[in-house]
């Protein structure tokens, strides 16, 4: 790297725009150039929206798309401003944003790029001082963990060294530099009159060292430009008319023209064209050897290999015509005058300086992407509930393949592959398996991260799988665990647990010590549903204060707006659920003999994994079933897995849903029924009859009973006088009891007290401690 050019008139001149009546930037545009990426745009305006206030504006440029783009443009009508680019041309783009924008700063991201909570608030404060031109932040890559872009700087050339360890702000931000703080174009903001005393974008450059060009004459004004480490941005780099899906570049052109000239303006005044020349064939060499490679692994059409040569001479040819021209094509007093517009806030209220009551939340999912999982349907509903609200919202998952961190329907989700970890050195931390202890410390880990950037108010994990162990043995957040189905009160469906002494030993009981341990030391434990607490602290043996409980019913997203349009079949039965003993599927298929002895009509459709085996049997429930009832075949129709979708279809139209349960520590397939308004039949235990209530117009029956099952079924087929109020009441019941907004309102209340609880106690631990010292 070249050594900084310090000179007297450099320093002076960088202190002319102090001004003593200065005042701090108080409004922020946000401009999103886009052209084509309508999914990927529709996650940033979202993404971006959620951190709005009525200090800043949201403005996209639609270049010619040809895509989605307008359709997903017009659902944020009322809530940003909407302009069109006629030309392929990023630097135009920018500059119709610049001329459109109303706010004191102008920031720009990418429109396959994500902004984590509080970016532009950040960015915003970070103008404290009259001399700063230009912010930016750091690039997280498409993994969402890796840096693209730490510190920034760049020379005259137009190189780029982005991950420098050490702020440049200071070093780098003089007239004249060689070397100076630049930032990258996703990631970027400048103070807006600063960007139109110096002429905006330089329409020249169509792609590439766009924003570039921008920080040198930033830089020659006499402004700083200040890079600050916690505005962050997820760069997820999507293929585009520049690049494939593996990052290949297909057009050469903007790159190797612009980069020769902007080295022709910026360094061949200091260096000499003919170092130029050197620099600019250097480049070409890097992209025919890349293009070559590229060609060989069957990544690049051998087309486009073939006409670089001449691709290069014609940028040469361009580059040179065009980089001593005296009318640099800057944005036109005719664009700042097409485009000026009034500010429009993207939220009302709101202040990017002071924090509000909303939560910074991290839940604990390990299974978080598996379809047939109970706990993440429920994690998934209130993780969007809860960001719905306002809140920011982690989920921490397992990943099998890489680790990576996206920002899905408004919920940052970090994929975490499990590291190995020692085991805790407090004897008082039970030794549970260690996949349970490894996978909980490695969430601990990316929380700490986390909280480095954004502070985490509260976690909230399942009991199951021990997965707050570490988080609760560190002692550092306030921890909510939430109650369903312990491994005690598993034990009694799974016989074949039972059977097999090592995994009892090595992982039954160490599970079980590790849940008692959990709920004895978190913070507070939210109870999904009366019985499941009772039914644990019976099972575990475990005794907690009162005081430490609090009732939190789940809910389920509405996906049954339609249902009532649909023709009910009123001769068929529904079962959803995994075929294994606790989901009570033996019972049910003992009893269907006897309902089609007195209702022959009736028709069962049986949903779920039909490829477990029936306890101790190595056959499965299914195999059995149509073996010994090959009649029914028919009648009885099994369908595995299938999407949610059909699923939802089947819920339509059907007239009874049966889910005899041994256990369920809340039964959430029941709402599910209900949110669709069915009736359904399940069994008097766990958290099923606290679920149903007297509103589902349904029925409980004993556990393990098939002829009470069969004789409920019978009377529900039989009595059709009233089955339109029966749906109503169903429907009634979800409304009224279930819904994720009601769930997210009861949960925030549960979050801040134990929030406040754990302020307690490490009061009151910090207290003890200085007494002892």
């Amino acid at each position: 790297m070249y050594k900084a050019e310090v000179s007297e008139s450099a320093a002076s001149s960088a202190q002319f725009n102090k001004d003593p009546m200065w005042q701090s930037p108080r409004s922020i545009s946000v401009v999103i150039n886009t052209c084509n990426r309508a999914s990927s745009l529709d996650r940033t305006v979202a993404a971006l929206l959620q951190q709005a206030g009525s200090w800043q504006e949201i403005i996209v440029v639609n270049g010619p798309s040809t895509d989605e783009t307008e359709l997903v443009l017009e659902k944020y009508a009322q809530r940003i401003k909407i302009f069109r680019c006629p030309a392929l041309n990023l630097s135009m783009s920018r500059n119709i944003g610049i001329a459109a924008a109303a706010g004191d700063v102008v920031a720009f991201i990418d429109d396959d790029a994500l902004p984590e909570p509080n970016w532009a608030a950040r960015l915003l404060a970070a103008y404290d001082d009259s001399d700063i031109g230009a912010v930016g932040g750091p690039v997280f890559d498409y993994t969402g963990l890796d840096y693209q872009a730490t510190f920034i700087v760049c020379d005259r050339y137009g190189a780029n060294w982005t991950r420098m360890e050490h702020d440049p702000s200071d070093l780098y931000s003089f007239p004249g530099a060689f070397q100076y703080s630049a930032l990258i174009g996703t990631n970027c903001s400048f103070r807006r009159d600063v960007l139109l005393s110096i002429g905006g974008f330089d329409e020249e450059y169509e792609y590439y060292l766009d924003e570039t060009d921008v920080c040198v004459r930033v830089i020659d004004a006499g402004y700083k430009i200040r890079q600050i480490p916690n505005a962050y941005v997820h760069h997820k780099f999507l293929p585009s008319h520049m690049r494939t899906a593996a990052h290949t570049t297909v057009n050469h052109y903007p790159i190797l023209k612009n980069t020769l000239y902007f080295a022709l303006k910026y360094a061949a005044p200091h260096v000499g064209e003919d170092l130029v020349d050197q620099y600019i064939e250097s480049i070409y060499q890097k992209h025919l050897s890349d293009a070559r490679i590229s060609a060989k692994t069957k990544r690049l059409d051998p087309a486009v290999l073939q006409a670089l040569p001449r691709v290069y001479e014609r940028a040469k040819t361009d580059a040179r015509a065009r980089a001593f021209r005296e009318d640099p094509r800057h944005i036109s007093a005719t664009t700042l005058s097409a485009y000026r517009s009034q500010f429009l806030p993207s939220a009302e209220g709101g202040d990017p300086s002071s924090p509000d009551e909303k939560l910074t939340v991290a839940l604990l999912c390990r299974h978080y992407d598996f379809v047939d999982s109970g706990i993440a349907r429920f994690i998934g509903v209130q993780a969007r509930a809860l960001a719905a609200m306002g809140h920011t919202v982690h989920v921490l998952t397992s990943s099998q393949k890489e680790s990576s961190v996206d920002w899905e329907h408004g919920v940052w989700v970090h994929r975490i592959l499990t590291g190995w970890h020692d085991r805790a050195t407090d004897p008082a931390v039970p030794q549970v398996h260690i996949d349970q202890w490894c996978h909980s410390m490695s969430v601990l880990q990316e929380i700490a991260k986390i909280h480095e950037r954004h502070q985490i108010d509260v976690v909230e994990a399942p009991l199951w799988d021990n997965e707050a162990i570490a988080l609760v043995a560190s002692r550092r957040f306030p921890v909510v665990v939430s109650l369903q189905t312990s491994q005690a009160i598993a034990l009694e469906s799974h016989p074949e647990w039972q059977d097999n002494q090592k995994f009892m030993r090595e992982v039954v009981s160490p599970t079980i010590d590790g849940e008692n341990y959990v709920l004895q030391h978190c913070t507070v434990v939210r109870t999904i549903s009366r019985a499941i607490a009772d039914d644990i602290f019976s099972r575990n043996s475990v005794t907690l204060p009162t005081e430490k409980l609090a009732l939190c019913h789940l809910s389920l997203e509405d996906r049954a707006q339609n249902a009532a349009l649909a023709t009910v079949d009123e001769d068929l039965v529904l079962f959803i659920g995994r075929l294994e003993l606790r989901k009570g599927i033996d019972t049910l298929l003992q009893a269907i003999p006897l309902v089609l002895a007195q209702v022959p009509h009736a028709r069962f459709v049986i949903i779920g994994d039909d490829t477990l085996p029936a306890g101790r049997n190595d056959r499965t429930f299914r195999e059995i079933f149509e073996s010994e009832h090959p009649e029914y075949r028919d009648i009885v129709r099994f369908t595995g897995r299938i999407s949610d979708a059909e699923v939802d279809d089947h819920f339509r139209r059907a007239r009874l849903f049966v889910a005899p349960s041994r256990y369920e520590s809340f039964g959430l397939i029941y709402v599910e029924a209900m949110m669709f308004g069915v009736p359904s039949i399940g069994c008097e235990v766990g958290g099923i009859a606290e679920v149903m209530g007297n509103g589902n117009s349904g029925a409980l029956v004993p556990v393990d009973d098939p002829i009470g099952l069969a004789q409920a079924v019978i009377r529900e087929l039989t009595d059709t006088s009233g089955v339109a109020l029966k749906r109503l009441q169903a429907r009634t019941s979800y409304e009224s009891r279930f819904t994720p907004d009601l769930m997210a309102h009861r949960i925030t209340k549960i979050y801040q007290q134990a929030i406040l609880a754990h302020k307690n106690q490490t009061t009151t631990a910090s207290n003890i401690e200085k007494r002892t010292l």
